[in-house]
């Protein structure tokens, strides 16, 4: 499995993502699938992360040291506190489609307020609002490799 980099950095609203929505990397050229590149607005911390997704990838509150799965650590964004669990949720992909999957969190997983069944995937699309918890994040495809 191809390792995720996570960026964060902080976001404007009048600034567009396109210097991070394109493929720099000279594999991409190469014909082999593309990742999805995905960002997760915070807005209550005004960051947005930002990552490409090969297959999948937990969302939660704590590095995890010997995984195979890309973790997205959100614990510098008061996740403990707004009850993120350590492992919350996975972002994976299913044909050509991204869903999303309540991992057996402790507060559960909403998905445009709709709250999710544990282990049952649900396919997202851009704009939707995932909330873990309490935190909120706004999901957008920057780049969707079958859309072109």
């Amino acid at each position: 499995m191809t390792q995720s980099q996570i960026h964060t950095r902080k976001f404007d609203q009048d600034r567009p993502f396109s210097s991070i929505s394109e493929y720099s990397n000279p594999l991409f050229a190469l014909e082999i699938p593309k990742p999805w590149r995905i960002a997760l607005k915070n807005f209550a911390y005004r960051h947005t992360l930002v990552f490409d997704l090969f297959d999948c990838v937990t969302l939660g509150r704590e590095r995890t040291s010997g995984s195979d799965v890309p973790h997205i650590d959100l614990q510098p964004f008061n996740a403990f506190e707004l009850g993120v669990s350590r492992r919350h949720a996975i972002l994976k992909l299913e044909g050509e489609h991204v869903v999303l999957i309540d991992n057996n969190s402790a507060n559960g997983v909403l998905l445009n307020q709709e709250a999710l069944k544990r282990e049952i995937s649900y396919p997202i699309r851009h704009g939707d609002v995932i909330q873990l918890g309490l935190m909120s994040l706004q999901l957008s495809f920057l780049i969707d490799p079958f859309n072109h």
